[in-house]
């Protein structure tokens, strides 16, 4: 069950990840706000129905309204943080706390959670056993959420992944695997 303090770190992150902390953030593909909630996500948080009408909780009853309630959104990611931890754990996927993936990023508990708000959790269980390629159109994966938190200090994210930053972040890690590699190649050299 996630803490309190790590139920923040989470937020922090995601706003970061997601939008930059833009609360009136939408893209191309219907995700809102600073999370970049799925329309799925808010009908599990009670925002909205299933025929994808708004409840009117919180008084929000238009995608503007959720846009422009920074308090409606952050209630949205409480209930939505809280309701993956469970769903995650129902499936087992936090067995994979502490395994490398990658060979440079060990999976974490916030970092679960993350990359559940961006692949789903039968997605990221598939993601995880190998079943199932995830990469939005920017090229990110369930990868770019585990390495935002793989270690106990966390990678500060400080701008949004989407479009080039994401480009970004994908070749800085690349950049580092290659580097590993030829230093790891010098040494065997040397010896």
């Amino acid at each position: 069950m996630l803490t309190e303090p790590q139920i923040e770190r989470i937020r922090l992150q995601l706003g970061r990840l997601e939008s930059a902390n833009d609360y009136r953030a939408r893209n191309q593909y219907g995700m809102l706000g600073k999370y970049q909630f799925s329309p799925p996500a808010l009908q599990d948080v009670g925002f909205i129905d299933a025929r994808r009408n708004w409840t009117g909780l919180m008084g929000v009853r238009s995608d503007e309204d959720f846009l422009s309630s920074p308090e409606a959104q952050e209630v949205a990611i409480d209930r939505w943080l809280r309701l993956l931890d469970q769903r995650i754990s129902a499936k087992g996927l936090y067995g994979y706390i502490g395994k490398k993936i990658d060979a440079d990023c060990t999976v974490t508990q916030e970092g679960i959670v993350a990359a559940a708000h961006f692949a789903g959790v039968r997605g990221l269980k598939e993601w995880f056993e190998g079943k199932r390629v995830i990469e939005d159109a920017n090229g990110v994966t369930p990868l770019t959420y585990l390495r935002a938190f793989d270690t106990e200090e966390e990678r500060v994210i400080k701008e949004p992944i989407g479009g080039g930053h994401r480009a970004w972040i994908w070749l800085k890690g690349l950049i580092k695997k290659v580097l590993r590699k030829i230093l790891l190649w010098m040494l065997k050299r040397l010896e």
